[in-house]
């Protein structure tokens, strides 16, 4: 198997930023993973009551916040952000 791995030169500015970032992305997703899995259990069908007061949300503000949160985490699990994450981490 060729190897894909893709070495940053960390004592670049630019290469010190780009690994940076990808950290930064990893941990973004990895948070946003928990927050997700954790604020599903607080949604009762329609209910988003306890989510919207365990985040401080304004009430009727919790479906919309769920969602986004939601769709921002499938944006982040995507094959280019894993090539990303797993060639230049």
């Amino acid at each position: 198997m060729p190897v894909t791995y893709i070495t940053t030169n960390t004592t670049k500015r630019l290469g010190a930023d780009l690994r940076q970032f990808v950290h930064s992305l990893k941990e973004c997703r990895s948070d946003l993973r928990e927050i997700v899995a954790v604020g599903s259990t607080m949604i009762d069908g329609a209910n988003y009551t306890l989510f919207e007061t365990e985040f401080g949300l304004p009430t009727g503000t919790g479906q919309p916040v769920a969602s986004a949160l939601a769709d921002c985490l499938t944006s982040l699990e995507t094959p280019v952000v894993n090539a990303v994450i797993t060639r230049l981490g």
